[in-house]
């Protein structure tokens, strides 16, 4: 079965970058404190993601979304809502073939 896969917007941009143009285009085949006032926009991919039930969201925003700290508190409000952990990758890290 193929994954499902949500992409933010920084995958987009990363296709117009020269360190991240080739795995961007690679086909694919909160109020608890995880995430502070500013920064709502990544917060509603990770909202967005969740509710959907996405294998994974991937993403080249190392500040906010892919970081381990932010990562490990997304997923802990998520099970306290009764949801499944989120995987959360760069797109160098989802092959292609999968």
């Amino acid at each position: 079965m193929r994954p499902r896969v949500y992409t933010d917007t920084s995958v987009l941009g990363g296709c117009e970058d020269d360190e991240f143009r080739e795995p961007s285009h690679r086909p694919p085949t909160i109020e608890d404190g995880a995430i502070g006032a500013p920064m709502r926009a990544d917060a509603l991919h990770i909202a967005l993601a969740t509710v959907a039930r996405v294998d994974v969201l991937v993403s080249w925003n190392f500040k906010h979304i892919v970081n381990l700290k932010r990562i490990h508190a997304y997923n802990a409000v998520t099970l306290k809502k009764g949801y499944p952990l989120l995987e959360i990758r760069t797109p160098r890290e989802v092959p292609g073939d999968e």
